[in-house]
């Protein structure tokens, strides 16, 4: 089951804007779906100019732990993938 957290990026980005425009803007904040499973911890976002990746611990079955990430884009979540990503054949 996937939880709902709120997107702070969103936040930030809208005090941005208003500290820079000259117009008053009231800062939003809204539910966003996690794209991290049901046994996962640790979620972390990170923003920069290149957009918004979240990252988070998630236990397999067999309890081993690993690190996964997801971008957030104009449709929603790209599809999540472990840290470090598998090497491609050369």
């Amino acid at each position: 089951m996937k939880r709902p957290f709120f997107a702070f990026a969103v936040l930030v980005s809208s005090l941005t804007v208003a500290a820079v425009s000259p117009q008053a803007q009231s800062p939003r904040v809204e539910p966003l779906t996690s794209p991290a499973g049901a046994r996962t911890e640790a979620p972390q976002l990170t923003v920069s100019d290149k957009g918004v990746l979240m990252s988070w611990i998630e236990r397999g079955d067999n309890n081993l732990a690993s690190l996964k990430f997801a971008e957030k884009t104009a449709t929603g979540w790209s599809e999540s993938g472990p840290w470090p990503p598998a090497p491609t054949g050369s």
